[in-house]
């Protein structure tokens, strides 16, 4: 299960509606779940941030890989968190057992940080 954005002010300054984020919960089914792996100095895998690095001709590209996904009938739903005020999109998803670290990640760490990309579709100040 994924705890994977909230709505009211983000770390990114910006502020999303509990309204916006009803409407948009649909959109997080039949997506991927990404993420970066790398190895620390023990070899030890370990999930990293949104990293990217720039072809010679200026392109920016996302080095996040699929490390598993959101099926079409997943539950994505809010749920109120009381002491924090807010509302949380919660929603299931299964993380690849092959192809990546992610699961040996998690079962090491038991909770790690997520973050979700978001296409802004209308905007206002």
């Amino acid at each position: 299960m994924l705890n994977a954005c909230h709505t009211g002010k983000n770390l990114n300054q910006s502020r999303i509606s509990k309204e916006a984020m009803e409407d948009a919960l649909p959109s997080f089914r039949n997506r991927p779940i990404l993420g970066y792996i790398w190895k620390d100095e023990d070899g030890n895998p370990q999930f990293d941030s949104h990293n990217t690095h720039q072809t010679d001709d200026g392109v920016i590209v996302y080095d996040e890989q699929p490390i598993g996904h959101i099926r079409e009938n997943s539950d994505v739903h809010l749920e109120y968190v009381e002491d924090e005020d807010k509302y949380r999109v919660i929603a299931d998803g299964f993380i690849y057992n092959d192809y990546t670290d992610a699961v040996e990640i998690l079962k090491r760490e038991i909770q790690c940080d997520v973050s979700v990309e978001l296409s802004v579709l209308d905007l206002s100040y």
